[in-house]
């Protein structure tokens, strides 16, 4: 059976979508779903980043999407919490987990925050060998 891994280190719309995503591939195939909290010694860019009040609406309605779905159908779905830097992390719980894929969420291209994002995609994969699947912002998001 494939694993999937969901890497959440902000908390913004399209992680919501990734989120989203990866419970709806779950109800559809059965896959295992690891939903990967990070938090960081490094901040993440704060170039148009959210605002406190958008993170923590996002953050809760992630959470609570989560406990929802682990309560009722929970048995491929696991949370993980891990403190590091995000490459280090990913890899390791990749490695731990045997994930065979990755989902991250990709802002649209015009957002300043695209290349870094599509930079650090191209390093999970070569940390990890696991493909990325990349989830994008509906046109006129």
């Amino acid at each position: 059976m494939a694993g999937f891994l969901v890497p959440i280190r902000e908390y913004s719309q399209q992680t919501l979508a990734a989120v989203q995503f990866a419970l709806e591939l779950h109800k559809r195939t059965g896959a295992r779903q690891h939903f990967l909290f990070i938090t960081s010694a490094t901040p993440v860019s704060e170039v148009a980043a959210p605002s406190g009040n958008e993170i923590n609406s996002v953050r809760k309605i992630i959470e609570d999407l989560l406990a929802r779905e682990i309560l009722e159908n929970g048995k491929y779905l696991k949370n993980h919490h891990r403190i590091g830097e995000f490459f280090e992390t990913v890899r390791d719980v990749v490695q731990q987990k045997h994930i065979d894929e990755i989902i991250m969420a990709v802002p649209s291209e015009s957002d300043p925050r695209y290349p870094k994002i599509s930079q650090d995609i191209a390093v999970l994969m070569q940390m990890t060998h696991c493909r990325v699947l990349t989830i994008h912002p509906k046109k006129g998001s």
